[in-house]
């Protein structure tokens, strides 16, 4: 069983939540240039024009453009913390996503992942958009030991063990401000 959720390399990779968001919604570049072009520039393109120094700087401050409130996609949220305590079995949820066609995006714990090269626990966001039932590897992207936003195969058992923490580090008792229970489900939206 191998599935793959389109994807295409991001336009804008400096924050996961775009590089993930863009990595599904990039692919509209294609299909309906105009209209999505529209859509990008309002959520991706703040000038700021600096009077009398002759330049402009081109930034993504807007909040709106997260995978939460974009309206160009199909999304599904879920509390990870929840689904854990009920005894929801992540691979299968992983597996059943992927096959209707949604991308994952949630934290990780990539101490437990060989190429992050991370000695602690490190709660950070990823996208999942494939998995490879020959050789039990998901598809996953972030930036991996510093560098640049792609993605790597990760074996399915790393994986889960990466995920087996993700109720403590994203719990809300926990003080470390950078946690989230929601996971993401979310792709591409079909025409109607």
């Amino acid at each position: 069983m191998n599935i793959t959720v389109p994807v295409t390399y991001p336009s804008i990779t400096s924050y996961p939540t775009y590089a993930s968001l863009l990595a599904v919604t990039d692919l509209y570049f294609q299909s309906d240039y105009e209209n999505y072009m529209n859509w990008y520039m309002i959520q991706f393109i703040n000038t700021i024009q600096f009077e009398g120094m002759n330049y402009i700087i081109f930034d993504n401050t807007l909040k709106e453009n997260t995978i939460e409130y974009c309206e160009i996609i199909e999304r599904e949220i879920y509390n990870g913390v929840q689904m854990q305590q009920f005894g929801i079995n992540f691979f299968d949820f992983l597996i059943d996503q992927l096959k209707r066609g949604y991308a994952i995006f949630l934290r990780i714990n990539q101490k437990c992942i060989p190429q992050a090269k991370v000695s602690f626990d490190y709660n950070h966001e990823v996208l999942i958009s494939g998995y490879d039932g020959d050789t039990k590897e998901f598809t996953v992207w972030d930036f991996f030991d510093g560098n640049k936003y792609d993605c790597i195969n990760i074996e399915q058992m790393t994986l889960l063990k990466a995920l087996e923490t993700f109720g403590k580090l994203n719990h809300p008792d926990n003080p470390d401000k950078d946690k989230t229970s929601k996971i993401i489900a979310f792709r591409k939206k079909s025409k109607e």
